[in-house]
């Protein structure tokens, strides 16, 4: 990073907003609320470059949006030409957590419209995930809880 890390309360930052974004580009700020850092404001290139590009900020952002999924498991992921191949692993799921994960899916390609996605379910109905997917052979696996499956 070009400086040093400057502090910046929220009450600065909703005051002054289009000034910070353009200092942004030449350092990063931490964000404070009540005195206590909350939040680091970056550049998007910036956040680009920390998160391994876009693409790849796609598909943690697709983690982030089916974590509320109490069903969601992991998402196992495949690069494809121009995105992504998207698993998203559940024991088994009913079909207003299916429409719920489909606006998921439909939300992030909001989000990304220059990406390609494949979306795909696995339903494991109790079985080892092993049982349907080599881990070795996908490019990123992304538990979505702390022990995604039994």
């Amino acid at each position: 990073m070009r400086g040093q890390i400057k502090i910046l309360p929220v009450s600065d930052l909703r005051s002054n907003a289009t000034n910070y974004l353009e200092q942004v580009k030449e350092q990063p700020f931490i964000i404070t609320q009540r005195g206590r850092p909350r939040a680091v404001l970056v550049d998007y290139e910036r956040y680009s470059q920390m998160a391994g590009g876009v693409e790849d900020a796609a598909v943690y952002t697709f983690r982030q949006l089916v974590s509320e999924i109490q069903a969601m498991e992991a998402i196992v992921v495949t690069r494809i030409a121009g995105g992504y191949s998207i698993w998203a692993v559940a024991d088994q799921l009913d079909e207003a957590t299916r429409e719920r994960l489909y606006d998921r899916e439909w939300e992030l390609m909001q989000l990304y419209p220059d990406l390609n996605f494949d979306f795909h379910l696995l339903e494991r109905q109790g079985r080892d995930l092993e049982e349907f997917v080599t881990l070795k052979h996908v490019d990123l696996y992304l538990p979505v809880k702390e022990k995604p499956y039994a």
